[in-house]
């Protein structure tokens, strides 16, 4: 009786069972997720969602009903868990996820359920989430290899039985899925693309593509997949509002496509909410204002000599008028016709007794004349400008209207100097920036802003009959753009394309490129360096013909007034 009783307590009997307290499952689930971590090589930061669970390394848990965390801003997960054992939908919590910075699609993710379905990989993989493990009640580990046939928008979602969890740790049934294909022969891409030359111009034709387009055809062709370029005009590129991105990139959160192409730039979050590659192209965002008026011909004689240099030459004859009265004795009226004759290259019928000082004053006038009529020409056969807008305090002088962007005055928020907060006051909206700037070139009551290379490609039509340019474009830069694509977070074909634009940059392509974006500039500014003569008309002469006709008037007022007084006497 006493060794029956000693069997029971203990559980052993001759039929070889035990009884026991059966297994608590979420000490069974524990262990299988320990062994499933430990698994991973990266495990230093694990995030939970809907887990309740004590496990061996340490996590952060996420609530998704409340607001972002803050104080792991810059730490992506190496490993996610959630939990869908409480009814959660997966669709719903990875739509949530996806809009938080924390979290890394790219990591490892465990989904725990209690049964597993098919869906549960197809809406991970609508989300790129590519290294997932789905514990089914607290044994069998499955997992999915979405891109074995190549295609990164139509993804395997047949799932297989990866590993069980035992008491003596994690038995694998298949090898690690981790790989990549080489080459995505049977995916297309849909490309969010912003129409702004040079970069992109038609990504739909064959030839005059955009600079940015070939770039990346290049990159298509190597990895032999397919582009759609789903749009056929020009947006602005979009920025977070309100914890939600605007534009283009607003439909790139929502996953209208798979990326974006056309000078897009990261501004603020960009890199944190986007997969953003390597930057392999710059330009400069810089003010773009009226080319300063030309000068009409009768303004440009007071060009040729300064205020100094003429009152120099006043206060000489007035001072050799002073000399020649004391020392010589002779009236002012006759130093000063005598001065004036050696000034204009009058020959004297005699030498005056003052040689020494006449010579020094006709060697003083021989320069003064030769350099006048020299600057004279030069000055009446090319055009000369009024002063030119070239800094933001001459945009504020000119009280020229101030057409920008939002994104562009936000630049100016935080504001260093009254220029800067009256631009960010009184700026007007531009909806379009090739409005704009056609505004500012052929009306100039505005001033803009233009990428240097877009101005450079659309200069030929920016000019006057003459050849003349009509714009003028700060060479200090509001800021400097790098160029980058964003992908959505988690696109498997992003770490190959982001290397192959590193390679495209080094080995000079993107170099090419540039030469070529800036052949019509080249073109547009060779036209007024054309061997041509240039012949004199009335229009450059006209300064000298009413000078002379002044003269004449004069005269002819002296005359008059010398017989009236003649015949009065």
């Amino acid at each position: 009786m006493y060794l029956f009783f000693l069997s029971v307590v203990f559980g052993y009997s001759n039929g070889n069972y035990l009884l026991s307290k059966p297994p608590d499952p979420q000490h069974s689930l524990s262990c299988c997720l320990n062994s499933v971590i430990d698994d991973f090589q990266e495990t230093n930061l694990i995030y939970a969602i809907n887990v309740d669970l004590q496990l061996e390394k340490p996590v952060i848990r996420l609530d998704l009903n409340t607001g972002r965390l803050i104080w792991f801003k810059i730490e992506r997960s190496e490993v996610c868990i959630v939990n869908l054992r409480n009814g959660s939908d997966l669709n719903g919590v990875l739509k949530k996820l996806r809009k938080n910075q924390l979290i890394n699609p790219r990591s490892n993710f465990i989904v725990v359920v209690d049964k597993i379905d098919r869906s549960l990989f197809a809406t991970a993989a609508n989300f790129f989430i590519k290294r997932l493990l789905v514990v089914e009640n607290g044994q069998k580990v499955y997992s999915y290899q979405p891109y074995l046939y190549e295609s990164a928008d139509h993804p395997s979602v047949d799932f297989f039985h990866w590993a069980t969890c035992s008491s003596d740790g994690l038995i694998k049934h298949s090898k690690s899925t981790d790989g990549l294909p080489k080459k995505w022969k049977n995916t297309t891409i849909q490309a969010l693309n912003n129409l702004v030359p040079p970069y992109s111009i038609c990504p739909k034709c064959r030839s005059d593509r955009g600079i940015e387009i070939e770039a990346f055809d290049i990159i298509a062709q190597h990895l032999q997949f397919k582009v759609n370029y789903t749009r056929e005009g020009f947006d602005y590129w979009g920025s977070k509002i309100d914890g939600s991105y605007s534009h283009i990139l607003g439909d790139l959160e929502e996953h209208r496509g798979d990326m974006t192409i056309g000078v897009f730039h990261s501004k603020f979050e960009e890199h944190l909410d986007f997969d953003m590659s390597y930057t392999y192209m710059e330009d400069g965002t810089r003010w773009l204002v009226p080319k300063a008026r030309i000068l009409p011909y009768w303004k440009r004689i007071s060009l040729i000599f300064s205020k100094e240099v003429y009152l120099s030459i006043f206060f000489s004859v007035a001072i050799m008028m002073v000399v020649c009265h004391i020392l010589y004795n002779i009236s002012y009226s006759s130093t000063w016709i005598l001065l004036y004759q050696i000034l204009l290259e009058y020959s004297l019928n005699k030498m005056p007794a003052f040689r020494i000082v006449i010579i020094v004053w006709t060697c003083c006038c021989l320069i003064l004349s030769t350099m006048f009529k020299s600057k004279l020409i030069d000055t009446m056969s090319k055009n000369s400008y009024e002063r030119q807008i070239d800094s933001l305090g001459d945009i504020v002088a000119s009280k020229l209207h101030i057409i920008i962007d939002h994104d562009i005055a936000k630049f100016y928020d935080y504001q260093t100097n009254s220029d800067e907060e009256y631009v960010r006051k009184n700026y007007e909206f531009c909806p379009d920036p090739r409005i704009c700037i056609t505004r500012t070139a052929f009306e100039q009551d505005c001033v803009t802003i233009d990428f240097q290379r877009s101005n450079e490609f659309f200069l030929p039509q920016y000019v006057d009959p003459n050849g003349d340019v009509l714009l003028h474009l700060f060479k200090t830069p509001i800021f400097p753009v790098h160029i980058h694509l964003f992908f959505v977070k988690g696109y498997p074909i992003f770490p190959q394309i982001d290397q192959l634009l590193m390679r495209l940059r080094s080995n000079g392509v993107i170099e090419h490129l540039y030469d070529k974006a800036g052949y019509n500039a080249r073109m547009a500014m060779s036209k007024k360096s054309k061997f041509s003569v240039e012949v004199l008309g009335l229009k450059q002469m006209q300064m000298a013909f009413l000078l002379w006709g002044v003269g004449i008037g004069a005269s002819v007022l002296v005359f008059i007034i010398e017989y009236l007084t003649e015949i009065g006497e």
